[in-house]
């Protein structure tokens, strides 16, 4: 079912995948995904933190 690739996951496990707009750059992108791992890795009950950038959210078309 796809090619996309998700970790096994664990009980306690959590999966957190942010999504961005369209216009938001690749090092906008990598700066946001810093900053949350850095607040993610501040719980004392979190071993680690995977990233993987998501897709950005297609802006819908407006027909003419």
């Amino acid at each position: 079912m796809g090619t996309e690739f998700i970790p096994p996951l664990d009980e306690g496990s959590l999966l957190f995948m942010p999504v961005t707009l369209p216009d938001v750059s690749n090092s906008e992108i990598k700066r946001i995904l810093q900053v949350q791992d850095r607040i993610i890795k501040s719980f004392p009950e979190v071993d680690n933190v995977l990233e993987k950038p998501a897709e950005p959210i297609a802006r819908p078309t407006i027909p003419r």
